[in-house]
């Protein structure tokens, strides 16, 4: 590559840096919350789409590619993840907020700085996140649920929203709780809300960067892509949302010498049609789409 490294280990810092700077910045000057992060979102989403395509050594496959798959994934975006998380929001926002707020002072640190009180909220949303995750990937009922956003074989921005709608609830609980528990407040909330989605985006959009040391902080997607692989014991790690903190203290951190990227992506034990409505069955009619001749009931990305 011709870029020296260290600019390519810029690229994702200085992403979030301004996704979350840029929107707290307009929180703060009067603008919606959702209004805020949804359009930080489409920004960023758009921004890496471009440069996935332009950096891509077959853009005209690239293409295709986006175009085969942006429909089912538009829908997986705005379905599963937005309506399922907006009526997360209101059905327990509202109480989770009073109790935040009854909680102020005591178990959170509201007069440090933002970005402080921001690394908190995601080592605490991390702890719950690896669990749920891990236990995704180990449970035989709940892989189920979770093998919907493997079934991508190749990885866009769009890829990070490919979510079952239960496995939308656990995730976005699973990281948003644990902050509101301890009485964090809007801000941090948004501040996490944003991090989180412009993170998974960029983890998930292959743009073949050099990341260095940061593959020990973050989930980077070339941390993340191994996680995508097709080999099973190449993806049965990397469980880190934003983190690889606990991936890290529990062994599960696997990053080959040289940072390459899997050879392949996706199921091989699961053929799922493109259809948005199909995927939303695959956990209940588990057997029709199953093409290995794996223990029934077990994982079968996770069989060797």
């Amino acid at each position: 590559m011709g870029r020296p490294a260290w600019v390519e280990m810029c690229v994702l810092p200085t992403v979030l840096l301004v996704s979350v700077g840029g929107t707290v910045a307009a929180v703060r000057a009067g603008l919606n919350e959702v209004v805020a992060v949804g359009g930080t979102t489409l920004l960023a989403g758009v921004g890496l789409t471009v440069a996935q395509w332009w950096t891509s050594q077959d853009r005209a496959g690239f293409v295709a590619h986006f175009a085969r798959e942006a429909g089912t994934d538009l829908l997986h975006l705005v379905v599963s993840n937005g309506v399922v998380n907006a009526t997360f929001k209101t059905l327990a926002f509202a109480a989770l907020l009073a109790l935040a707020a009854h909680t102020t002072g005591v178990w959170w640190p509201h007069e440090w700085p933002l970005l402080v009180q921001l690394a908190i909220a995601m080592v605490a949303g991390e702890a719950a996140f690896y669990t749920a995750h891990r236990l995704a990937h180990e449970v035989p009922l709940l892989w189920r649920v979770h093998a919907v956003h493997h079934s991508s074989e190749q990885l866009t921005v769009l890829s990070s929203g490919r979510n079952h709608p239960l496995n939308a609830l656990v995730s976005y609980a699973a990281q948003a709780l644990p902050a509101l528990f301890l009485g964090a407040g809007p801000e941090v909330l948004v501040a996490l809300s944003v991090f989180t989605t412009v993170h998974g985006m960029f983890q998930h959009v292959d743009l073949r960067l050099r990341f260095g040391p940061l593959n020990k902080v973050f989930a980077t997607s070339v941390v993340h892509h191994w996680h995508h692989s097709a080999v099973p014991s190449e993806g049965n790690s990397n469980y880190g949302s934003n983190l690889v903190l606990f991936d890290l203290l529990f062994g599960t951190w696997r990053v080959p010498e040289g940072g390459e990227r899997p050879a392949r992506l996706g199921l091989d034990s699961l053929r799922l049609p493109r259809s948005y409505l199909a995927h939303l069955v695959v956990p209940f009619r588990w057997a029709r789409f199953q093409v290995s001749s794996a223990e029934p009931g077990v994982p079968e990305l996770r069989q060797e």
